[in-house]
């Protein structure tokens, strides 16, 4: 690596609408990019691969690069179900309470595995496989809302939170990216901060509209949840969250339906165009 190379500037982005605002915003400001990473776990919205092709394509139109998808060896479900477990203490831990030593199970605030091990780790190793090649400025969508979700990095490289620069909590986030044509975030299924379909953190509002707007997946993820208990039991990581099961939501959701009267057409034409009108 020559001393007097210039460094690359890497972009690290996930489906969120705050890695679309912050690529947005860079290019508006004339900000350098060499390249953007993603690192894709195969758990994202069918919609969320449709928008990462169409900023891909924008990427391209504006800089001339294309957006470098990366993957964990291994697929999400081997990593929830099969995983070894290496670390001593959980395996000591696991022991006494019954819980075999394999599958990690459903994320939980202090252990998201599926962002540090599935995309926060494969970043980095492509960072670091970056730095034999040239020195690399990292830049990192986390907004002043979210200090708190600054961790070390594997890499050496220089790191810059662009957002907490210029001091900004991302509040409008969403808007930027719908004038800028990208529509994804006005779907209320999907959350800016929950990027997969399994991810266990969205809000009880936010499954239900999931379950409404992709039955298909809202059924295989009841058949994981049946899956994860089977092999890990009602232990905290067997559970999807502390407070409810997925099968507990959907008793609930179904019951719920059966109390809401059937929409006439001009119900359905109203609820249509007060959506539009929201946009």
């Amino acid at each position: 690596m020559s001393e007097n190379q210039s460094p690359r500037h890497v972009v690290s982005i996930t489906t969120g609408c705050h890695s679309t605002y912050l690529l947005l915003r860079m290019v508006e400001e004339e900000i350098p990019i060499d390249a953007v990473l993603f690192a894709d776990t195969g758990m994202e919205f069918p919609e969320a691969y449709e928008h990462l092709w169409r900023l891909d394509q924008w990427l391209y139109q504006e800089r001339g690069i294309h957006i470098t998808c990366l993957k964990h060896p291994h697929s999400f479900e081997y990593m929830l179900l099969e995983a070894p477990i290496h670390s001593q203490y959980q395996r000591a831990k696991r022991k006494r309470l019954g819980i075999p030593l394999v599958g990690n199970g459903w994320p939980r605030s202090r252990k998201r595995w599926c962002c540090t091990e599935m995309i926060d780790h494969v970043i980095d190793q492509e960072i670091c496989r970056m730095e034999q090649e040239s020195s690399v400025i990292h830049y990192i969508p986390l907004t002043t809302n979210e200090t708190h979700l600054i961790r070390p990095r594997q890499h050496h490289s220089e790191i810059r939170y662009p957002f907490m620069e210029w001091n900004d909590a991302g509040d409008s986030a969403r808007l930027v990216c719908w004038v800028n044509g990208f529509s994804l975030y006005n779907n209320i299924a999907y959350s800016s901060h929950c990027t997969c379909w399994c991810c266990p953190f969205r809000m009880r509002t936010e499954q239900a509209f999931f379950r409404e707007s992709h039955p298909v997946l809202w059924k295989r993820l009841l058949e994981m949840e049946k899956r994860v208990s089977a092999r890990l039991g009602k232990s905290w990581i067997g559970r999807f969250r502390e407070e409810f099961t997925l099968a507990e939501l959907e008793k609930h959701f179904a019951e719920m339906e059966k109390l809401e009267p059937e929409k006439s057409d001009e119900d359905v034409l109203e609820d249509t165009l007060d959506e539009f009108d929201s946009l």
